[in-house]
């Protein structure tokens, strides 16, 4: 496989792997909520468990709110990336 094909395959490899991981940390996000939200209806107000519980929701709704950054700093990233390789594959054939 010559350098251009590998560099293709890695990129497509790149993003398939973000997909996959945005994608799945979504899930854990959305099922966990569920969870933990109907644990904290069990629990007495203001006590230290239902405390837990309800910092524990808002952690779980903050990170969810962001995951569209995270989305975007991992195609950067990969961006970064693929012109780093395009740098040392040009810089190769001198």
């Amino acid at each position: 496989m010559n350098k251009r094909a590998q560099l293709n395959m890695g990129l497509l490899w790149g993003v398939i792997g973000l997909a996959s991981v945005i994608v799945v940390a979504g899930l854990f996000l959305a099922f966990g909520a569920d969870i933990v939200d109907d644990i904290n209806a069990d629990f007495t107000a203001n006590s230290y468990a239902d405390n837990a519980t309800t910092n524990t929701l808002e952690a779980m709704d903050t990170l969810s709110e962001r995951q569209d950054t995270i989305a975007q700093i991992g195609i950067v990233v990969i961006i970064i990336g693929l012109l780093m390789g395009v740098v040392a594959f040009v810089g190769m054939r001198r």
